[in-house]
């Protein structure tokens, strides 16, 4: 059905849920695009549903709004379970830490209606937080890891990019349940406290092979509020280590769409020019700016034997063989 679902998953989210409420009643949207709040409970145990149903029952709106549970934890079966209870074609998932500008709802549903090449479709972000004070001064230099900021310097295509944050972004329902087919996500995203990640980057790469494009467009802007506890040099090293983990499992799907997006002389031309630099650098060890793009590359060919892999279910059935995921 032709509309827009949002979708917040939520754990112990009491202490910020209201003003993401907030946020979404105040949304412009034309009387034209039908629309859904969905709460997803992922296991909390602050009250968290009950908070959300007593915040949304204030503001008297006639949207349509519930909350369910969803006791698996990890933000991938949280959003699984959002998307299973979705009624419309355009899925936007929202951090309960996401305040949405006015027209966020109504610019998605007008870009994603408008081109069905995009699949997955992203935003800006800015940083508040309940500081008196600035930022920590190193706040600035790793926004990004936040999803804070701007994915690219304009609107756009964003493919190149290989993935956008999952903070606001917008999917097909359809590439959803493709991407997902017979293949849950390898990544589980957050699990209660724990800070894994990257299974917004993996949806993203899903969705190129499937041969989606993924776009970013500035005038979808959001707020992104980050608790106090969250700026902590603490917090933020447990942040990089979720990333760098995922990491792991993401560059295999990096290097495959890096290697299908070259025209087939490119693609023997790396071959042998890995093969060459690899040789060469036990030969006569040097520093080459190219040399372990071509190392890799080369990898990533022997590993997944690009010709034989030709169909998506195969690729992913590599993946789980490769990096030793079930």
């Amino acid at each position: 059905m032709l509309g827009i679902s949002i979708i917040i998953c939520c754990y112990n989210s009491a202490n910020r849920i209201s003003e993401t409420l907030q946020y979404i009643v105040k949304q412009r949207v034309s009387s034209h695009i039908k629309w859904e709040v969905i709460i997803v409970d992922n296991n909390s145990i602050d009250e968290t549903s009950t908070f959300a149903f007593s915040e949304w029952s204030k503001h008297q709106s006639d949207i349509p709004f519930k909350v369910v549970l969803e006791k698996k934890q990890g933000l991938a079966a949280a959003r699984h379970r959002g998307v299973q209870e979705s009624k419309f074609e355009f899925l936007l998932f929202c951090d309960d830490d996401n305040w949405l500008s006015e027209n966020y709802i109504s610019t998605a549903f007008a870009i994603m209606n408008t081109n069905h090449q995009i699949g997955i479709l992203g935003g800006r972000g800015e940083a508040v937080s309940t500081l008196t004070t600035d930022f920590p001064k190193w706040f600035a230099a790793v926004e990004n890891s936040y999803a804070v900021g701007r994915p690219l310097r304009e609107s756009g295509d964003a493919t190149n990019r290989k993935y956008l944050w999952g903070a606001g972004i917008v999917i097909r329902k359809k590439l959803y349940f493709e991407a997902h087919k017979n293949n849950p996500s390898l990544l589980i995203g957050r699990k209660g406290e724990d800070l894994s990640s990257g299974e917004d980057a993996e949806l993203c790469a899903r969705a190129i092979l499937l041969g989606y494009s993924l776009y970013y467009d500035e005038q979808l802007h959001f707020k992104h509020f980050i608790l106090p506890e969250r700026l902590t040099k603490t917090y933020f090293k447990k942040l990089i280590a979720g990333h760098k983990a995922s990491y792991n499992l993401i560059k295999y799907y990096w290097h495959y769409i890096d290697y299908i997006n070259q025209p087939q002389y490119v693609k023997r031309e790396i071959i042998k020019e890995s093969i060459y630099r690899i040789i060469l650098s036990f030969i006569k060890p040097q520093n080459h700016s190219r040399k372990y793009y071509f190392f890799k590359m080369y990898l990533a060919w022997r590993k997944f034997n690009f010709q034989k892999t030709n169909s998506y279910q195969n690729i992913l059935q590599k993946f789980k063989h490769i990096t030793q995921y079930t």
